[in-house]
């Protein structure tokens, strides 16, 4: 009979029929526990690098555990695991000085935990180390803005967020964000800093109805664009206006009066560039029969009469009536 022993473990290669030889054999398959009573109870110790390292999987900080006997012996060839929340565990072996290093690396920016393990430690005091966002990505950063569209008024504003990213998507904090639109749109500001959470902002207003785009770069790479919207705003009939002057100008049997329009949009907002139609009752000639608003809201004409009866007056913008337009009691009056 042949036997092999390997590990506390017995092979019988070939036996010789005997009960002895049997008996021989089942005593040695017995489990041996000389393995764990050989693996030395070890004191261990990890340590990382300080400050901060990019998230690109490829900047390191490094981790070093170091494994003693309670008699302060180095423990040599003793596996140890090192490991990053969410990444691949490492996987090295102590050396004749009892210690082992591992290159962390990581995609994720933040402060995070590493963990180390080996057989005979209890356990490892756990380490922090810190990954930060690499540079702005093309690619991985957008613009968006507050939706719908506004009105064309010069106050009226679309928010438009930018959020910086790396190309792992990790938000970028602190960077110079320079913001441009095709003519137009009116900016709060043309440059900008990213706060903690990547993103920045700008106001835009107009005061042309249309589409405009909004784009963002940082030096020379192109952040994103978007478009903002912006329609003719509404004019308030009950906010506009239409009064004539109280002093009036003769010349000869005529008497010229001043008639003064004042268009307001729905936010009261004086309404520009909007041509406002006035119509008049017939004996009164009207200079002008249409006239565009100012940056005040502000459209004028003139009116004549020669005759002494009483005309009333009344004016429109794009078929809207204004309210509250009429002008009774001219009361022109032949001399």
């Amino acid at each position: 009979m042949t036997i092999v022993q390997r590990a506390g473990l017995a092979r019988i290669i070939k036996v010789a029929g005997s009960v002895t030889a049997l008996a021989i054999a089942i005593s040695l398959m017995e489990p041996d526990q000389s393995s764990a009573a050989h693996t030395p109870q070890a004191t261990g110790s990890l340590e990382v690098t300080t400050g901060t390292r990019v998230a690109d999987g490829v900047a390191t900080h490094t981790a070093t555990v170091s494994l003693t006997t309670h008699q302060g012996k180095p423990i040599a060839r003793r596996a140890v695991v090192i490991q990053l929340p969410g990444q691949r565990p490492v996987h090295v072996e102590t050396d004749r000085g009892g210690n082992a290093r591992a290159g962390l690396t990581s995609t994720i920016a933040g402060m995070q935990t590493v963990s180390a393990y080996a057989i005979g430690v209890p356990r490892f005091e756990e380490r922090r180390v810190e990954f930060i966002a690499g540079s702005p990505s093309e690619k991985a950063s957008a613009l968006s803005h507050s939706g719908g569209s506004r009105p064309a008024d010069g106050r009226a504003r679309h928010r438009v967020e930018i959020q910086v990213s790396d190309r792992f998507g990790n938000p970028v904090a602190g960077v110079d964000v320079d913001i441009s639109s095709t003519p137009g749109a009116i900016l709060s500001h043309h440059r900008t800093k990213t706060g903690s959470g990547g993103t920045a902002h700008v106001d835009v207003a107009s005061s042309v109805a249309g589409d405009f785009v909004v784009a963002a770069r940082w030096g020379t790479i192109p952040l994103g664009d978007v478009e903002v919207s912006f329609h003719e705003p509404s004019v308030d009939p009950e906010r506009s206006s239409l009064s004539v002057a109280s002093d009036v100008v003769s010349h000869g049997d005529d008497r010229i009066y001043l008639l003064t329009a004042r268009v307001l949009d729905v936010s009261g907002n004086p309404k520009a560039s909007a041509r406002v139609t006035f119509h008049a009752a017939p004996g009164l000639v009207l200079t002008a029969n249409s006239a565009l608003t100012d940056s005040d809201g502000i459209a004028t004409t003139t009116a004549v009469a020669a005759t002494g009866n009483t005309y009333f007056v009344s004016a429109a913008v794009g078929g809207e009536q204004l309210a509250a337009v009429s002008v009774p009691g001219i009361g022109l009056r032949s001399t």
